[in-house]
């Protein structure tokens, strides 16, 4: 392993959305034909998205980040401890 390899790793560890889970539940449980929205800042390229899944099953993704600056700006200075939002439709 490259030092080039390790810095990769330890960066997408920190940095990296190394966890899927969320999303890749969405796509078991969404049914056919039906419509996942991603809400924020959700995208890297660490683990690809299951597209033969997503094909097959005529899922429609809908995604862009939420009209919500105020909760960005708490969020990116962890103001009140702030990690995560919570958005009520």
């Amino acid at each position: 392993m490259t030092s080039g390899d390790v810095i990769q790793r330890t960066f997408m560890q920190k940095a990296g959305v190394d966890r899927m889970a969320a999303l890749l539940l969405a796509i078991d449980i969404v049914r056919r034909g039906g419509t996942i929205s991603l809400v924020g800042v959700y995208g890297g390229m660490a683990d690809p998205l299951p597209m033969l899944t997503i094909f097959d099953k005529q899922i429609q993704l809908r995604m862009g980040q939420a009209n919500g600056p105020d909760a960005y700006r708490m969020f990116q200075q962890k103001a009140d401890g702030a990690v995560k939002k919570l958005l009520n439709p």
